[in-house]
This record gives C-alpha cells, sequence and structure tokens, in this order.
C-alpha cells in the first residue's frame, strides 16, 4: 500500500478513536425514549409541582453504567396565572444490572418567560 494512503488510514482512525473515548459524553437524541424517560424522572424527583417544558440537550456518558446529562427547560405553576421558568442541568445514573435509577445532580436557574437568566437556584 502507498505510504501516504497508510498515513491518511492511520489518521482517520486515530480521529475516530479520540471522538469515542470510553468514559466521554457523547450526544443524543432528545426524543429518544430513554432520554425522554430520564428527563421525567428528574423533574419528578425534582419534587411536586414541576412540569418538565423541553429537553434542550442530552449525552450519555458510560460509566459504571449510564450517565444522563441534561439541559432541561421546566416550570412551576404558583397559581393560575402565575407560572416560573427555570432552566435546569440534570445527572442521572441508571445501572441496568442492579435495576437502579438515581437522581445524581440537579441545579436550576430561574429564568424569565423569555429565556433570560436571572438567578441561580440549586436542588
Amino acid at each position: 500500500m502507498h505510504p501516504t494512503i497508510c498515513v491518511f488510514v492511520m489518521l482517520v482512525m486515530v480521529g475516530h478513536s479520540l471522538a469515542q473515548i470510553p468514559g466521554g459524553l457523547t450526544n443524543a437524541d432528545t426524543n429518544d425514549v430513554a432520554i425522554r424517560r430520564m428527563a421525567r424522572r428528574a423533574v419528578f424527583e425534582m419534587g411536586r409541582g414541576y412540569a418538565l417544558n423541553t429537553i434542550t440537550r442530552a449525552r450519555t456518558q458510560v460509566v459504571a453504567g449510564i450517565m444522563y446529562h441534561l439541559d432541561l427547560d421546566v416550570n412551576t405553576r404558583i397559581s393560575p396565572r402565575n407560572m416560573k421558568y427555570w432552566s435546569c442541568e440534570a445527572k442521572m445514573l441508571e445501572v441496568p444490572w442492579l435495576n437502579t435509577l438515581e437522581l445524581v445532580e440537579f441545579h436550576c436557574r430561574k429564568r424569565s418567560s423569555n429565556i433570560q437568566m436571572i438567578s441561580d437556584y440549586a436542588v
């Protein structure tokens, strides 16, 4: 094989392997059934009164199970005419062989209805 082709093939292989580093984050489809299930569970764990609006970003990470990194838009209804809006980051750990699912981390930032960040809130 020609030396230039060998070098090119090696560079492509190295680039591909770097994109999928074990333990690294991998983008996931926000419409995926597992992602939507994790997002609903994370909001449920936050407590009554919170509702999921959208999943803005989802990533997975292989650890001792699967860690789901989720960026979520949620709201709380204070009264029929008064809503508060939050942008949240959640981490859910699923260990299928132990049949466990755990909310590891959940942080929210209060925002106005037009997505402007105005304060921080951690759960």
